[in-house]
């Protein structure tokens, strides 16, 4: 099955709660003695949904683990993984992961992280001042200079690419200037950027009469991914496999089809989120397949266009999936018993 057929049909499905609805290989096989997992993750988002709804539903102790959950950047967390301070990190495959790989560092991603559906506006702007009352083309993008919180070598580089490719263009026929988020809309508003990178829920505060949306990421790109470091991928997998049970019985019990107004989802939501369910109910909720499988080609879409930026990758030949990815923590879903 495809992963837009899959997306597909978890919008098209109904939520279901009730005990057992989960494939039988997500069944808790709790471990027999308790184990600890330290979780980096960046801050309170929705696509973090997952861990959080874990946590609430208390999934990971009916495996037996007690995780504990660390605030910060995801470069700190690639460093932190790989020298076995943290267990698992939730970070997207930016080049800064495929680098760490590439020099040694014992990290993998097991398992896609959320999906943005078709009508999520995160994504590139441009400043009406930059357009000067023409219609938006990729083609004007030219030359000029792109407003990024990241910058160079961050998984928007794919959609931009794919974007410029309109035009004859690639990511090369472009600048990155890494800034802050408020910074990126300041500057597209006054005209100070002709384009720049909006997240959520920062572009809902774009005044359209100056800024216009022009692309944002494929429903069909993941935006992130659940990275392990060599305490799971090698000394403990079992307690691997049972943090990452615990994610996908939370993920295809409680985040399939609307789930924002399942009103018991919703209120786990806001609790371990801190944020009222009106500003959760903002942005399009993000998708979490229940094959929660990576995108075939991807990795390799990623590191290619990475590769097109000189300096970005500090390797030359694309490193194979096998040492990027472990995709065996995730068993096959097999729908609900």
């Amino acid at each position: 099955m495809t992963i837009r057929t899959t997306l597909a049909l978890a919008v098209a499905a109904t939520l279901s709660l009730a005990t057992g609805a989960f494939a039988q290989a997500d069944a808790p096989q709790p471990l027999a003695t308790k184990a600890t997992v330290k979780v980096g993750y960046s801050s309170k988002l929705t696509a973090f949904a997952p861990l959080f709804l874990a946590k609430h539903f208390k999934e990971f102790e009916k495996e037996n683990l007690d995780v504990e959950l660390v605030v910060g950047t995801p470069n700190n967390s690639l460093v932190l993984l790989s020298t076995g301070r943290l267990d698992v990190g939730l970070t997207q495959p930016s080049a800064a992961f495929f680098n760490a790989v590439a020099s040694g560092a014992d990290v993998k991603i097991t398992a896609p992280g959320t999906f943005f559906p078709d009508n999520n506006k995160q994504g590139l702007w441009v400043s009406k001042a930059f357009l000067a009352g023409k219609p938006y083309s990729p083609a004007l993008l030219k030359g000029q200079t792109i407003g990024s919180v990241v910058g160079y070598g961050s998984t928007i580089s794919v959609y931009i690419n794919k974007e410029l490719q309109k035009a004859g263009l690639t990511i090369k026929d472009v600048e990155f200037k890494q800034m802050g988020a408020a910074d990126i809309l300041a500057a597209l508003e006054n005209g100070a950027i002709p384009a720049g990178i909006l997240n959520d829920p920062i572009w809902l505060n774009a005044n359209p009469d100056k800024v216009q949306f022009a692309v944002g990421q494929p429903v069909t790109d993941t935006g992130g991914g659940w990275v392990y470091g060599p305490n799971l991928l090698k000394d403990k997998r079992d307690v691997g496999m049972a943090f990452m049970r615990a994610i996908a019985r939370t993920t295809r019990l409680y985040l399939q089809g609307d789930y924002m107004n399942n009103k018991t989802v919703s209120d786990a939501l806001v609790a371990e989120l801190e944020t009222p369910i009106e500003v959760l109910k903002k942005t399009p909720a993000p998708l979490f397949p229940a094959d929660m499988q990576i995108p075939p080609t991807y990795l390799d879409t990623v590191q290619t266009v990475y590769s097109l930026t000189p300096g970005v990758l500090t390797y030359t030949a694309l490193l194979p999936r096998d040492k990027v990815e472990d995709s065996a923590f995730v068993k096959p879903y097999a729908g609900t018993k």
